[in-house]
């Protein structure tokens, strides 16, 4: 049986559990995909922000049509700077987890985290995309990026966890768009 979101009892987080439990209500208040076709300034701020605190060059910021999309996927991690830097964290994250005797509210942050997002994710993704692929692709991507975004939090109060990228790529989820992803020419929203 699912559970929803507004039913999560979260358990003690530590000295972090304000700001996740905050990121939590926020994920859940989210209006997804509302804002696609406008192209604010905002967003491409906030992914060059990423890039900038990474120390990555700045990249080409490529808004794209859901058109686009449905036809084929452009992005691809293959050659991504960004996605060099971002695909050793899930560990680091379970690394520092562990130090700080926190594996517990990570492992409550992975195990129940995705199901309560996947409900309402899915449904904005089904009924704004007509492909297969690309609603499974938009809904899975929604829930990793939410997911990581927490476990970051949960780190935040360390000084090497303190920027969350993750958490800057979720606010344009929360502005209504899509931050697809990146390859080696940049990163694409929609």
């Amino acid at each position: 049986m699912a559970v929803a979101m507004n039913e999560l009892n979260n358990p003690d987080l530590g000295p972090t559990t304000l700001p996740v439990n905050d990121l939590i209500r926020r994920i859940e208040r989210v209006d997804w995909f509302t804002n696609m076709g406008q192209t604010p300034q905002q967003a491409e701020a906030q992914i060059k922000q990423v890039y900038q605190h990474l120390n990555l060059s700045e990249p080409g910021v490529y808004w794209l049509s859901q058109e686009t999309i449905e036809e084929e996927m452009p992005c691809s991690l293959t050659n991504s700077e960004l996605w060099a830097k971002l695909q050793p964290v899930p560990a680091a994250l379970q690394t520092e987890a562990e130090r700080l005797n926190r594996q517990t509210q990570l492992d409550y942050l992975v195990y129940q985290l995705p199901e309560l997002i996947f409900h309402k994710v899915y449904h904005a993704a089904f009924t704004t995309f007509e492909r297969v692929a690309t609603i499974q692709f938009i809904t899975g991507h929604a829930i990793y990026l939410c997911t990581m975004a927490c476990i970051w939090e949960l780190l935040s109060d360390q000084k090497e966890w303190s920027y969350n990228p993750y958490k800057a790529l979720f606010e344009i989820y929360e502005a209504g768009h899509v931050p697809l992803g990146m390859d080696e020419l940049g990163f694409y929203l929609l």
